[in-house]
């Protein structure tokens, strides 16, 4: 009986989502969704020299879901992108989005099943992409929505070089957008143990401000930002500096 106990208990310690390692759906979903993108909307890609042989953890903000048409199919690596739980009890979309190999994540709560997830992926030599403000972002709201920190904190125990990615303007039809991949770099667990959710809520902060500013887009957020679908929905700006101190590499 104790022994049956302690493997269910480790069975759920160790549980995580079954991700789909290959499809051969991939690629040609990728290009016929992406290329399409490309050319309406006049896309280009600059500092792709900037993307590792090796496999990285991509980080960008999130204008529309025309971002992840846009930079899947030019990326030399399979990324394997962090994605809103509600997404897979769509109908068909459901299907698409488990067949690509996307992670599902609740956003309201603690997802210990997507840490665990995102760690073991990591760990296979696969590459993960996250949208760090969590959903889709309005010019108008560009101050006011803020990185989680739980981002920079995966990224950190995930120990793969960060690409920053901006997408550098709003989308609009036969306008050029120019999608910007910035210098690799790594962050390490803060050694304060006692402060680390405040101190990775500074790093991403700085993390986020670095992405903007791929696009010379001074971005610092308002007094009244937060983060969107937060456990905590007193989670706000403290008005502190955020600061890279972390990063190495």
């Amino acid at each position: 009986m104790a022994k049956t106990k302690q493997k269910k208990a480790e069975q759920k310690r160790t549980k995580a989502y079954e991700i789909p390692r290959k499809s051969i759906l991939r690629k040609p979903i990728a290009y016929l969704l992406g290329f399409p993108v490309r050319i309406l909307y006049g896309v280009s890609y600059e500092g792709m020299e900037n993307i590792p042989d090796e496999p990285f953890f991509l980080m960008a903000n999130h204008r529309s879901m025309l971002d992840l048409m846009a930079i899947q199919y030019v990326l030399p690596r399979w990324v394997y992108w962090i994605a809103k739980r509600s997404l897979f009890d769509i109908p068909v979309v459901g299907w698409v989005v488990r067949r690509l190999g996307a992670i599902p994540l609740e956003r309201n709560q603690k997802d210990l099943l997507t840490v665990r997830t995102v760690l073991r992926l990591a760990r296979a030599g696969l590459s993960i992409g996250i949208f760090p403000q969590g959903t889709r972002v309005k010019e108008e709201d560009l101050y006011k929505v803020l990185p989680h920190g739980n981002t920079a904190n995966l990224a950190a125990h995930a120990k793969l070089p960060i690409v920053p990615v901006v997408f550098a303007r709003p989308w609009k039809l036969f306008r050029r957008q120019r999608v910007i991949f910035g210098e690799p770099f790594y962050i390490s667990v803060p050694e304060d143990k006692e402060n680390r959710k405040q101190e990775y809520n500074r790093i991403m902060l700085g993390i986020m401000r670095d992405i903007f500013k791929l696009a010379d887009i001074d971005w610092l957020p308002a007094p009244d930002a937060r983060i969107e679908n937060s456990a905590k929905k007193t989670d706000k700006f403290k008005g502190k500096e955020p600061v890279n101190e972390d990063r190495a590499g």
